[in-house]
């Protein structure tokens, strides 16, 4: 997965899901991973993300299998108010009441905050050109 240009995280999260699999399920049989999957008690996204993982598994195999369809259901986002943000800010440390404040007012991912360098920021027009999380 390396060599086709996946994070690290992609990388990690998959070799997770696939030990969750290979604890339960033999991963050469596509039938039992596919019934293991649908009887799991998780959520659709759950149950979505393993089965990209096997298939990821299936194809480095050789393995012919049918991969199933998990629609995630969409869930309401409940965004912070202003207030609770500030008390949060106020009670941290110098360091994260920065990343926090920056956060806020930009929008940013925690992951392209941790990925700015001094070059993504014009500190004369108070800009920031961050590397998005999503390229």
């Amino acid at each position: 997965m390396k060599n086709e240009g996946k994070a690290n995280d992609t990388i990690k999260n998959t070799s997770k899901a696939l030990k969750r699999l290979a604890k339960s399920t033999d991963l050469n049989n596509p039938e039992e991973v596919k019934q293991f999957i649908a009887n799991l008690d998780v959520s659709n996204s759950y149950k979505k993300n393993l089965s990209i993982a096997y298939n990821k598994y299936c194809q480095y195999n050789q393995i012919e299998w049918e991969m199933p369809i998990y629609t995630p259901q969409a869930k309401l986002i409940k965004i912070p108010t202003k207030e609770k943000l500030e008390m949060i800010i106020s009670a941290s440390g110098r360091t994260l009441a920065t990343k926090l404040t920056t956060s806020m007012e930009t929008g940013l991912r925690p992951v392209e905050l941790c990925n700015l360098k001094v070059k993504n920021i014009d500190l004369e027009q108070r800009i920031i050109y961050p590397t998005t999380a999503k390229h």
